[in-house]
Parts: structure tokens; C-alpha cells; sequence
């Protein structure tokens, strides 16, 4: 009998010290992190404050539990939580930065904002044109969930056809898709296309929120990380913006965009999404090729097209990951004159 109460006066102490909240604290070499994003086994647990500070409610967390945090442009640190750990209620997670400036290129960061507009140019994204009137194709692979908790897997070519779609509405923003692929997919198509639509568009997110010096009333925090195989690179975050069009909670962004020296176009990007009720969390690198409208409305803009991604999203507890490979825009020809409506930018040197 003496042993079972010592044995259940253990498990009670246990219990206890996972039954508090824990309080994390995320910092790099020099400073604390202010909205880095805190995960517990994998899934998104919390968001630090502006001292770099985010606290894990009692019953979201036990001993033996994988913690991990992130930030854009950082590596990425963990660890186990053990009986110490839960016992003491707190922790540190320190992310190393993945770039380090030049003497010449600290000096730069006095106005960061003078530097963004002197080596970045004003980019648009688009997947079939300006009004739908382009085709985009890529090789896809994805594997997801449905309603049911079932996962479904399927690669394939797919191809827009907005423009081909009678009546046009312009008001509908998914792209209408045919798929080739060697599997059948017929059993679970429109889920597929709808999971395919949301990577599609989530792709071309991060290539105007970079740009954007305030988004829905929120001022970003702009960083500057140096130079690397001809690109500079900058870490821009938001803290708690209204997206209403892609979630109904407000939303935390982070973005490394690297721009290239000579052309200062948009050449890629690392980013992640994650909403405040963390029932949101989107992941995704990408790769965009660079395309000029020649005539119409916007005559001269740049529209960077994804040619390479990975994706990876969490929404209300279903998973989907995917690719976007061997991609190519299809440009319609000019109503008015000769040659295509959309064509690749020659790189030019100012």
C-alpha cells in the first residue's frame, strides 16, 4: 500500500510540473527575437512577444516533448524537455544567424529604408497574366488530407485555363486546372485542385508583402543580412496583420527575399505564415523567373512567375505539403502588333 501512494505522489509531481505554463525565451547571439515562431513536437505552439518571450499554456506541453523555434534567415534550435526543464517552468532556444555583415555592409544598415529603394525595383507576381489571359505549367506533386482524415497523394503536369473558362468571372480567384498525371485522381480531383489552388496562391504572397513598406495598417520591420551569390539579402516581418482573404485571424509574417545585385529584381524567398490562433501555419522556399508585359494596362511591369517551390501548410489540424518543378509561363500573343504579350526580362545592368 506504501509503495502505490509513493508511486502516485510521483506520478502527481509529474503531473504537475507539466500541468504549468513554460515559459520560452528565443534569442540569437546578440539580441532576444520578437515574434519567432515556438513549436512543440513539430506543431505550432506559440509566437515570442517583443521581448523575445512566449509562454506555452499547462496541457500543451509534457516531458519528453520535441521544443523548437524558428525565425527567417536563422538556424533553427530544439531541444527535449526534460523533468529539469518542466520543473524549473522555463527555457532558451538560441538561433544562430545564418549570415554575417561585412564592416562596409554594417555601415548600410543606418537607413535601411534608403537601401531597400536604391537596390530594389517594384516587382508584380502572377501565375496566368495580368486579367488570366496567360497559361502557367509545372510538374506538382502533393500529399494531403480531406475531410474524412484520409491522405491522398498525386503528381502530375498541371496547366491554367482561366482564360479559357466561359462565362469569365473575374471575381473567382482560383485558376482552373487540368492535371496529367499516371495515377488516378478522379476519386479525389477537386480536393486535389483546391489544395493545389492554395499553393498556387500562397506562392505569390510572399513576393508582394516583401516589397511592402505597410500592410493593412502595420509598418514592417525591415533587416538587412548581407550579400550572398550575387543577391542582398533582406528579412522583412510583420507583426499581426489582417489577411482577411486567406484567414479570419490576424496573421505573423516573416520573409528572407534575396534580390539580385544586378538586376535588383526578386530572385527568391524563404517564408513563413503563421496565424495568432496558430490554426494556420505556412511554410515555403521559392524560386521566380522574371517576365515583362509589353503592351495594355501596367505596360512595362515585371511579373515574377514561380518556377521552383516547396510548400508545406497546416490549416485547422490537416497537413499538405507540395512541389513546383520544371515550371514555364505560356504568354498569348499581342492582340496589336507582333510578338508576346509577356516576355522573359533580359538582364540589364543599370
Amino acid at each position: 500500500m506504501r509503495k502505490f501512494v509513493s508511486i502516485c505522489l510521483l506520478a502527481a509531481v509529474f503531473a504537475a510540473a507539466g500541468a504549468q505554463n513554460l515559459k520560452v525565451s528565443v534569442r540569437n547571439d546578440n539580441e532576444s527575437l520578437a515574434y519567432a515562431y515556438v513549436y512543440v513536437n513539430g506543431k505550432a505552439a506559440a509566437v515570442t512577444d517583443t521581448a523575445g518571450v512566449a509562454l506555452i499554456p499547462s496541457g500543451k506541453w509534457q516531458v519528453g516533448d520535441t521544443l523548437s523555434a524558428t525565425y527567417v534567415g536563422s538556424t533553427p534550435d530544439q531541444l527535449v524537455l526534460d523533468r529539469k526543464t518542466a520543473k524549473q517552468g522555463n527555457c532558451e532556444l538560441i538561433l544562430s544567424e545564418m549570415y554575417t555583415l561585412t564592416a562596409d555592409e554594417v555601415r548600410v544598415k543606418a537607413d535601411l529604408e534608403r537601401l531597400f529603394r536604391k537596390t530594389v525595383k517594384e516587382v508584380s507576381g502572377c501565375i496566368d497574366g495580368s486579367w488570366g489571359e496567360g497559361q502557367y505549367e509545372a510538374d506538382v506533386t502533393m500529399r494531403f488530407g480531406d475531410t474524412t482524415g484520409s491522405m491522398h497523394k498525386a503528381a502530375g503536369r498541371i496547366t491554367t485555363h482561366r482564360n479559357a473558362v466561359r462565362p469569365r468571372s473575374y471575381a473567382d480567384w482560383n485558376y482552373h486546372l487540368t492535371m496529367e498525371s499516371e495515377e488516378p485522381i478522379k476519386e479525389f480531383r477537386d480536393a486535389l485542385f483546391l489544395e493545389i489552388n492554395r499553393m498556387l496562391k500562397f506562392s505569390l504572397s510572399p513576393v508582394f508583402h516583401f516589397q511592402t513598406k505597410e500592410l493593412q495598417h502595420v509598418k514592417r520591420h525591415l533587416g538587412y543580412l548581407g550579400k550572398k551569390n550575387g543577391c542582398r539579402i533582406f528579412r522583412v516581418t510583420f507583426p499581426v496583420v489582417k489577411l482577411w482573404w486567406e484567414t479570419p485571424e490576424p496573421m505573423f509574417i516573416q520573409i528572407i527575399a534575396y534580390v539580385d545585385e544586378q538586376t535588383k529584381y526578386l530572385r527568391s524567398v524563404e517564408a513563413e505564415y503563421l496565424s495568432e490562433g496558430l490554426e494556420l501555419a505556412c511554410k515555403m522556399k521559392a524560386e521566380y523567373l522574371p517576365y515583362r508585359l509589353t503592351a495594355g494596362w501596367g505596360l512595362g511591369r515585371i511579373c515574377m512567375v514561380p518556377a521552383i517551390l516547396t510548400y508545406q501548410i497546416s490549416r485547422s489540424g490537416s497537413v499538405a505539403e507540395g512541389t513546383l518543378s520544371n515550371a514555364r509561363f505560356i504568354s498569348p500573343k499581342r492582340t496589336k502588333g507582333s510578338g508576346y504579350l509577356y516576355v522573359p526580362v533580359e538582364p540589364k545592368v543599370d
